[in-house]
């Protein structure tokens, strides 16, 4: 039976990885927004019974759901892959923070605050991180642990396919990102996973 652990991002490679998710999701987030500001008609947003479900939302359930993974994966590879993901949903969460519990507008200075203060935040531990502990997590790094991860941030990307009104360069850049996404996870995802399986590097 799997015991429940504290959850840890795994060292300066899980840091990074949370980063590099955190950014992505806030970049995402903030040029979809920016995209549907125009929207007029057939605009791409999630109601239930009349509530509006912002990406906060979609954060909260990744934070939650990376967390328990957090408690209970033991293999480092997969910590590194939960770190990302946990950093994809905080970003989605904290974008969203200032317009949903400050009363402050999406684009004003205090809606941004609490974005650059959390990414400024993750940046100073992982600088702290490195001090300490040093590189060699990187070492343990290939290939197609790095190309899992690219192919993961292009998927996020991908998502401004659904920004509207219709741009022809978003769509081909969105499409084109989920197509070398899917690439990537097909051929070097396949074996980042079977390594996984073979319980290399578990802790």
């Amino acid at each position: 039976m799997k015991r429940f652990r504290a959850p840890t991002l795994a060292g300066p490679v899980g840091l990074s990885f949370a980063l590099a998710g955190y950014s992505a999701a806030v970049i995402v987030a903030r040029a979809f927004v920016s995209l549907i500001a125009h929207c007029t008609q057939s605009c791409p947003a999630i109601r239930i019974e009349g509530f509006h479900l912002h990406h906060f939302y979609y954060g909260l359930g990744l934070v939650l759901l990376s967390v328990a993974a957090l408690s209970l994966v033991e293999n480092i590879r997969s910590r590194w892959d939960v770190a990302l993901v946990l950093g994809i949903g905080t970003g989605l969460m904290i974008d969203e923070v200032g317009l949903l519990f400050l009363g402050a507008q999406y684009w004003g200075q205090a809606s941004l605050i609490p974005v650059l203060a959390f990414g400024l935040l993750l940046a100073l531990g992982l600088a702290y991180a490195l001090r300490v502990r040093g590189t060699s997590g990187f070492l343990s790094l290939d290939v197609s642990d790095l190309m899992t991860i690219l192919s993961v941030l292009l998927a996020v990307a991908g998502f401004l396919y659904f920004a509207r009104p219709v741009r022809t360069a978003i769509t081909a850049f969105s499409a084109a990102s989920w197509v070398i996404a899917v690439f990537l996870m097909g051929y070097y995802g396949r074996k980042h996973i079977l390594r996984i399986l073979r319980g290399q590097l578990s802790t």
